[in-house]
C-alpha cells in the first residue's frame, strides 16, 4: 500500500517557493514522516503545480534523513509527482546528498554548467541578459 502525501494540505495557498532547512524539518515533523516510513512500503509526494522552486535546503530538511536511511533505495521508497522543472532539482539534490555522504552516486551528476544551461532556457531573455552581464562583471 502506498501512502500519498499531498503538500497542498500542509502549505499555504499563496506559497510558490519552498525554502529553508528548518521549514523542511518542520513539515517532516508535522507530517510525521518517520512514522509513515515505518508503516508504508512506498510513499508518493505530490508537490503542487504552483510551486516553482523547491529549494535544496527545504528538500534536505524534509528528506535528507530519509535519503541517508534508504541510500540508493530512496527512489524505490519515494515517488514525486511534480512539475518537470522541480523534478530536475529533486533528482540533483538526491544525487548530491548520496555523493556527499557516501561518495558513490547512483547516477552521474551533471556538470554544473549542464544544470545551469537546462535551467537557463526557462528564464526570460531580458533576465538572461542581466545574468550574463553580472557573470561577466564577476569574472573580470
Amino acid at each position: 500500500m502506498t501512502k500519498v502525501i499531498d503538500l497542498n494540505q500542509y502549505i499555504g495557498v499563496d506559497i510558490r517557493v519552498l525554502s529553508g532547512y528548518d521549514n523542511g524539518k518542520a513539515i517532516r515533523k508535522k507530517i510525521e514522516l518517520d512514522e509513515i516510513e515505518i508503516r508504508y512500503p512506498t510513499i508518493e509526494v505530490i508537490i503542487p503545480i504552483c510551486i516553482y522552486s523547491f529549494n535544496s535546503s527545504y528538500f534536505r530538511g524534509m528528506f535528507g534523513e530519509s535519503i541517508m536511511k534508504y541510500g540508493h533505495d530512496f527512489e524505490k521508497k519515494y515517488t514525486f509527482i511534480c512539475d518537470e522543472y522541480v523534478r530536475r532539482y529533486i533528482n540533483f539534490d538526491i544525487e548530491h546528498i548520496l555523493l556527499c555522504n557516501n561518495g558513490i552516486p547512483a547516477k552521474p551528476i551533471p556538470p554544473k554548467n549542464e544544470v545551469i544551461d537546462e535551467s537557463f532556457s526557462l528564464i526570460p531573455d531580458n533576465i538572461k541578459d542581466k545574468i550574463r552581464r553580472i557573470i561577466k562583471i564577476i569574472k573580470e
